[in-house]
């Protein structure tokens, strides 16, 4: 099933499961990420694969050097998200992907045309799991 082109977003971490974020919590974690000094940047993905699940396999766009600055912004963001409590002290290795479709069918890895575009803002969403929903609580631009 192919994801809408509206909902397509590399997630750079997840703050947790919450019925709902406090306007309290969002903005302690707004003054946490003001803290980040990434100015924006160009990602770029130029692989597609897909992940391993037993129903239904995520097809994904990933990358290798083009994916530095998204490494670089996640890696700031937990920093920086950790400080507040909305960040495990050992966070699982983050493997940058955006998600296109999700299907049964197993598609090996192999290069695409790469597909770039300009980072220049991070978005707190609030994902409605099984709804294919995701609502945007806040936003914020990277400096510069």
């Amino acid at each position: 099933m192919p994801i809408g082109q509206a909902r397509f977003h590399v997630t750079l971490h997840a703050i947790g499961e919450y019925a709902e974020l406090l306007p309290e919590a969002i903005a302690e974690i707004g003054e946490a990420v003001s803290a980040i000094e990434m100015p924006p940047f160009l990602n770029t993905f130029n692989c597609a694969m897909s992940f391993r699940h037993p129903e239904r396999r995520p097809l994904v766009l990933r990358g290798d050097d083009g994916v530095t600055g998204l490494m670089m912004l996640q890696n700031q963001l937990v920093t920086a998200l950790r400080r507040v409590g909305f960040a495990r002290p050992n966070e699982p290795e983050f493997t940058p992907y955006l998600t296109l479709l999700r299907d049964k069918r197993l598609v090996r890895e192999q290069a695409v045309e790469e597909i770039s575009w300009m980072v220049h803002e991070m978005v707190l969403v609030r994902s409605l799991y099984g709804l294919s929903c995701h609502v945007p609580l806040a936003r914020w631009k990277l400096p510069g």
